[in-house]
Order: C-alpha cells, then structure tokens, then sequence
C-alpha cells in the first residue's frame, strides 16, 4: 500500500501537497501522528473530481462535471429543434453533429 501512495505522492507532489494544504496537512507530515500513511490514503482516495490530483491524473475530462455536461445536451438539443424547422431538415441533410464530450 504504502509504495502505491508514495509512488503517487512523488509523481504528483504538487497535486497532492495542495489537496494537503486545503484540509490543512502537509506532505512534509507523513509518516508521523499529522498524518499517517491511512490518512493519506484517505485524502488521495476520496478526493473529490474538483481536487488537483484529480485534475492532473484526468486532463482531459476534469473540467466536465453534470452541469457542464447538462448544458452541452441543452445546447445539443437547441441545436436540433433549429435543424428540425429547417428545409436541411426536411430533406434530411446537413444534420447538426453533437458536441464532443467524454463518455
């Protein structure tokens, strides 16, 4: 457990010092009463999808949360029922593509 975690710790310092520093531990703590190799782990594990080590280990999608992704279906949607009127539409052509967003 521990060589995954310091692993980690070491690949993404900055990432994980943050997280520390905003529940007010910090890395220079482990191993001692501060914090444990567990609490770590806790921290690292349960980090929630706004977190800097979830945004340097998920590049590509951190910035896609429900309301992101709620309004690129509003925008989809909107998109279509303006095909949907059009003479595009009625000879089903030129159909409006989605906007891309990870699955």
């Amino acid at each position: 457990m521990s060589l995954s975690l310091d692993a980690l710790a070491e690949e993404h310092a900055e990432a994980v010092e943050y997280d520390l520093i905003t529940v007010g531990l910090r890395l220079r703590h482990l191993g001692t009463d501060a914090l444990t190799w567990c609490n770590l782990k806790a921290v690292i594990t349960c980090s929630p999808s706004t977190s800097a080590l979830y945004r340097v280990r998920n590049l590509s999608e951190h910035e896609w949360h429900l309301d992101r992704l709620l309004l690129t279906d509003v925008v989809d949607f909107l998109r279509w029922l303006v095909w949907a009127k059009s003479a595009d539409a009625q000879q089903g052509r030129n159909r409006p593509e989605p906007i891309p967003a990870p699955a």
